[in-house]
């Protein structure tokens, strides 16, 4: 069973073995993290006609559950986070990318793609997680900024384990601030 401590501000503000409650605390953010199975992406993948992708790649909403190339629907800030990332220097698949049709997100929530870290990315250069993390939070920070609303941000993030190359996702939804807690949780559930 995975059991991950997050602290904020010198205070543990969650600590928890799976299943995952919403957490909310005084210091600033509210949370809640999921992780759950997620289908093999390389098989998926070439089951659709794409590459596998090895290293960080964005998936489109409904990659899991699409039984042809048709059937994908990508997230519309796909475009715009996979040129942070690579402008940021994130070894990315763009080369391999889902070239789909688009999702429009009409809300005043932030709704990210679908990100996949290869297991790769995780061991060989653990930072690259952080980086990404840290590029498309500032992004998301500008984007938001002026919004009177409460800003929740949305991220589904899927990794490849390192010890039996099988797939969770890692599901975000809360305030900016506590996107970099992310990192810790990735790094705990690759090699869990």
């Amino acid at each position: 069973m995975l059991t991950v401590t997050i602290e904020y501000r010198a205070a543990i503000i969650m600590q928890y073995a799976l299943p995952i409650n919403p957490f909310a605390i005084k210091s600033g953010f509210a949370m809640n993290v999921t992780v759950s199975d997620f289908v093999n992406v390389g098989e998926q993948a070439i089951a659709l006609g794409y590459p596998a992708p090895e290293k960080i790649a964005l998936l489109p909403e409904n990659f899991a559950t699409a039984k042809t190339i048709t059937d994908l629907r990508q997230r519309s800030e796909a475009d715009t986070v996979q040129k942070l990332l690579r402008m940021g220097g994130v070894p990315t698949d763009d080369r391999k990318s889902f070239k789909v049709p688009y999702i429009q997100n009409n809300g005043f929530d932030w709704v990210s793609p679908i990100i996949f870290i290869g297991a790769g990315i995780i061991s060989n250069n653990p930072n690259y997680v952080s980086i990404s993390l840290n590029i498309i939070s500032s992004f998301i920070y500008d984007f938001l900024k002026g919004s009177s609303k409460k800003k929740v941000v949305k991220l589904n993030i899927v990794i490849e384990k390192q010890n039996d190359r099988k797939y969770k996702m890692i599901t975000y939804e809360g305030d900016i601030d506590g996107i970099s807690s992310l990192a810790k949780i990735i790094q705990e559930t690759s090699y869990d």
